[in-house]
């Protein structure tokens, strides 16, 4: 199923993982740190690193919702490489990089995603993915999530991950 992204009041990755591990209805969350660079309008690479110190590397090219329309997963070796041959191509934009935390924990009976990253001025910025289906899109969030409606414009689009 499809997922929305909710704006939420601003809070650090660290806040937010100290929250969920003191809210009753929470279970232990998973953390997962990404990184994204956007090598093109519909173009991007993905490194994912998780609690294990384990990563993972993909080439996506996006639809233009962001959806993820095909990706392949690459070696280290691979990824660097394209890199690399990205820096290299004068004809290319400069690459846009968005680091996150991605902290994922169940609620009740539905899972939720908080995205945790940082403005170009370095304040701590949230947005939460939910199961667009779910219940808990509309209401039933944990009441520490200050949400401000859906997020939309070119975030929305950084932070697609599905």
């Amino acid at each position: 199923s499809s997922s929305i992204l909710l704006d939420c009041s601003p809070l650090p990755a660290s806040e937010v993982r100290r929250l969920i591990e003191q809210d009753p209805k929470a279970e232990r969350p998973i953390k997962t740190n990404v990184l994204l660079t956007y090598v093109g309008d519909n173009v991007r690479l993905q490194k994912r690193g998780m609690d294990s110190a384990t990563f993972s590397y993909f080439y996506q090219e996006l639809q233009d919702d962001s959806q993820v329309a095909r990706q392949f997963e690459m070696d280290c070796w691979h990824y660097h490489s394209k890199l690399e041959t990205f820096k290299k191509d004068k004809d290319s934009a400069p690459a846009v990089t968005v680091q996150e935390q991605i902290l994922t924990f169940k609620y009740g009976d539905a899972y939720i995603r908080c995205h945790c990253y940082l403005s170009s001025e370095g304040k701590p910025m949230l947005a939460v993915e939910v199961d667009a289906e779910s219940k808990i899109a509309s209401r039933g969030l944990p009441t520490w999530l200050k949400t401000s409606g859906v997020l939309r414009g070119p975030m929305a689009r950084l932070l697609a991950t599905k």
